[in-house]
């Protein structure tokens, strides 16, 4: 009759077994004695992490697709990714376009003071209304009212 042969596993089987074992048993270890969210700004060294570490996917979120800064009458002061003039039709209404067509868009925007000074009271709120519109609302006391703002849009 036949038999079934056992082998013995070899020295290399061995070795590479108790490696996983150790590795494995480091990281459970971790797992188990950090706690949640133990790791933060107090514990990364300046400059330990920089944009090549981060992963290419979330690079995207740390950069704007398009910022202004706006005067009240519609004026553009500064901008990157806004084309052309701001449409102001209705007091505190600004529209915008985008140079380029963004997917996933969201707009941040705030009011921003005129000659230094600071602005209390003042609200602005942007949406993305289509691939390449924003519109701005500005108000200010409860009311829409022409004021300066800073806008970026993320997508």
């Amino acid at each position: 009759m036949f038999g079934i042969k056992i082998h013995r596993p070899s020295p290399a089987l061995a070795v590479a077994t108790l490696a996983l074992l150790v590795a494995l048993s480091g990281t459970a270890y971790a797992a188990s004695t950090l706690a949640r969210n133990s790791v933060g700004t107090a514990q990364l060294k300046n400059g330990a992490v920089t944009l090549t570490k981060i992963a290419s996917s979330a690079q995207g979120a740390l950069t704007p697709h398009a910022w202004a800064y706006v005067q009240g009458n519609g004026t553009i002061v500064k901008s990157s990714g806004i084309t052309g003039s701001v449409g102001h039709a209705y007091s505190g209404i600004y529209d915008l376009t985008l140079s380029k067509r963004g997917t996933k868009c969201a707009a941040i925007a705030s009011i921003t003071p005129g000659h230094g000074g600071s602005v209390t009271g003042g609200n602005a709120q942007a949406s993305v209304s289509s691939g390449t519109d924003v519109e701005v609302h500005t108000a200010y006391s409860g009311g829409l009212s022409d004021e300066n703002f800073s806008v970026l849009v993320y997508c």
